[in-house]
This record gives C-alpha cells, sequence and structure tokens, in this order.
C-alpha cells in the first residue's frame, strides 16, 4: 500500500480521534456544569442494583435523594451563599438522628422507611434548617426564619406530592403558634417569586456580620423588613404611597422598584423610575429590585439599560420567571441593581 493509499486512511483516523476528543471534552464540559447530573445517574446505577442487593438499595435511596435536592437547588437558584451547603445521607438502624457539617455538606445520619417519599421528607425537614443562610440565620428572627424554613422546603418537594404530604402533616404539627402566624405571609412572597429573589437576597447581607452575637435589635431588624416587603406586596393597584417599598437600617438598604400601568409607560416612559432611583443613591439607598409582569417587563429592562448608563450603579441578575401576580399566573421578572 502506497502513501497516497494511506494519507485518506490516516486523514479519517486523526479525524475520528480529533471527534472523540471533542465529545469527551464536551461531556467533561456538561459534568463540571451539572455535577448533580452525575449523582443523579450513578442512583440509577444504584436502582439496577437494588433488585440482588440490600447494600445497592440503600445507596440508591441515599443518592436519589441527594441528586433530588442537588437538582432543586440549581432550579430554585438557591446555590452560593443562599444554600452553600451540599448533602451526604448514611442510613443508620437506630432510632436517633444525628444532623452534621463535613466537608462543605450536610451530613445527616437516620434510619430509612420503605417509603422514599417518606425518606425525602424525613430529609428535607432536616436538611433546610442547617443548610438555609448558615452564617445568617442567627440574626434573623427565630419565628420567621423557621417560617421560611418550611415554604423552602416545601419547594424543595414540589412535584412530588406523597412526599409534600407528609412533610407538611409533620411540619405544621410542630410548629410553635408564632411560626405558624408567618408562614400565610411568606407563602404569599413565595407565589410571587419574591421570597427568594428579594428577601432572601436582602438576608444575605446579614452574613457580613458573622460571627458577632446576634441581638435582639438585629432580630427586629428582620422582621421589620419582612413587613416592609410583604405590607408593598399586598398594596391595591394605584395605592402606592410615598416611602412604601422603601427600607433603610443599619443593616438592609434597599428599595422596590415596580414598573407598571403600561398606559403610562408607553405615554411618559421611565422617566420618573430613573429618577425615583438617582433621588434615593444619596439617601442611603444601595440595592435596588426592579419589578415587572407581563408586558411591562419590557419597559422594566429598559429602565435597567438606562439606570446603567448613569454610572455607578450595577446589575447584579436578572431573572424571568413564572408566578401569580393579583391573583393570576403570569411572566414575572425581578432585577437587581446595586450601587457600587
Amino acid at each position: 500500500m502506497g502513501i497516497e493509499e494511506l494519507y485518506p486512511l490516516l486523514t479519517n483516523f486523526i479525524i475520528a480521534i480529533s471527534s472523540g476528543l471533542g465529545a469527551a471534552f464536551i461531556l467533561f464540559l456538561y459534568m463540571f456544569r451539572n455535577p448533580e447530573k452525575i449523582e443523579k445517574w450513578g442512583s440509577i446505577l444504584f436502582k439496577v442494583g437494588a433488585f440482588v442487593s440490600e447494600k445497592s438499595e440503600k445507596r440508591y435511596m441515599a443518592t436519589n435523594i441527594q441528586s433530588t435536592i442537588s437538582e432543586k437547588r440549581k432550579e430554585l437558584g438557591l446555590n452560593g451563599d443562599v444554600i452553600p451547603y451540599g448533602l451526604n445521607i448514611k442510613w443508620t438502624e437506630e432510632s436517633s438522628v444525628e444532623v452534621d457539617l463535613k466537608e462543605n455538606n450536610v451530613v445527616i445520619m437516620l434510619k430509612k422507611f420503605d417509603s422514599q417519599s417518606k425518606n425525602l421528607a424525613n430529609v428535607i425537614s432536616l436538611y433546610v434548617p442547617k443548610a438555609l443562610l448558615p452564617r445568617a440565620r442567627n440574626y434573623i428572627d427565630n419565628n420567621l426564619v423557621s417560617g421560611i424554613d418550611f415554604i423552602i422546603g416545601k419547594n424543595f418537594l414540589s412535584g412530588n406530592t406523597t412526599a409534600l404530604e407528609y412533610y407538611v402533616n409533620s411540619e405544621s404539627s410542630i410548629h410553635a403558634i408564632d411560626v405558624k402566624e408567618y408562614i400565610p405571609k411568606i407563602d404569599k412572597l413565595n407565589s410571587t417569586g419574591r421570597l427568594s429573589r428579594i428577601l432572601i437576597q436582602e438576608f444575605k447581607n446579614l452574613n457580613s456580620l458573622y460571627p458577632l452575637e446576634p441581638t435582639q435589635d438585629m432580630k427586629e431588624d428582620s422582621k421589620h423588613l419582612f413587613e416592609s416587603i410583604y405590607d408593598f406586596e399586598i398594596l391595591e393597584p394605584g395605592s402606592l404611597i410615598e416611602g412604601s417599598g422603601i427600607y433603610v437600617s443599619d443593616n438592609f438598604k434597599m428599595a422596590i422598584v415596580p414598573v407598571g400601568r403600561s398606559v403610562t409607560l408607553y405615554n411618559s416612559g421611565t422617566d420618573k423610575h430613573l429618577i425615583f432611583i438617582l433621588e434615593q443613591i444619596p439617601k442611603g439607598i444601595r440595592n435596588f429590585y426592579v419589578v415587572g409582569a407581563g408586558d411591562n417587563i419590557f419597559h422594566a429592562k429598559s429602565l435597567i439599560k438606562r439606570v446603567c448608563k448613569v454610572g455607578n450603579i450595577n446589575l447584579i441578575h436578572e431573572e424571568e420567571y413564572n408566578g401569580l401576580f393579583r391573583g393570576t399566573k403570569q411572566k414575572l421578572y425581578c432585577a437587581l441593581l446595586s450601587v457600587s
């Protein structure tokens, strides 16, 4: 075989090797960006072995819950400083439960049930209070943060009605009256997406206080911020009054900027919104949450561009999502602008 005949074969071989390396790189990149998928695939393998091995069955039940929670963290946008810890489940024959932190994971040791839904509900009730805002939660009112834990736990279990029923029945029975009074209000903020995108984002700021010993004033401050955001959320259309949606304290300096009323926006644009933001900066406001719904999202994004051109204020993040607004499910928008 001459060199002329070998050349096409060598060329095809090199192309095949290159394609294989390219595919391997793409797979590696995907796995690097989506580590929760690796755990999910691992749980599927353990499920196959569960038919012949009790050990594999236990590993399947653990990895399945771990991967489910990892996927939900990503889906709900609760990574980073909000829920910085992963999860490691260890089954035990003991009836007592142990929860600890190890290597950036919440390690939970508990006895498993035959029902995987019940296992998932039990793990969520232990995981969320340990993992959610770990550095900030001591500075938040105890009843308020317990209510937030409950609602976030429900979010994790959305899509699994059996596990959700176990969780709600179990948690509701142990909540103090003061916690139960918070839950409907927190649920309201959650339905509009303001719980994770505004309230919890502000509570993250309390990380800077760690490890300072919490005071009652700090906890009261967290309650007042929550009430301020909730009161703003339930305002009737057209009833916006001066100062509503603005909260300034030693720990929080924020304002909510609603972009609504399409007719007004089409006639005068977002001049008033821009002026409002610029006027609040000298008064100490550092975080501005621009919110909109439906057709007004276009105007909200237009406002963001105008504000960022002014300088000294940056877009931290923005998101479109589905939620309830004025009793109707629709597309919602929330963006965080922060003064540098």
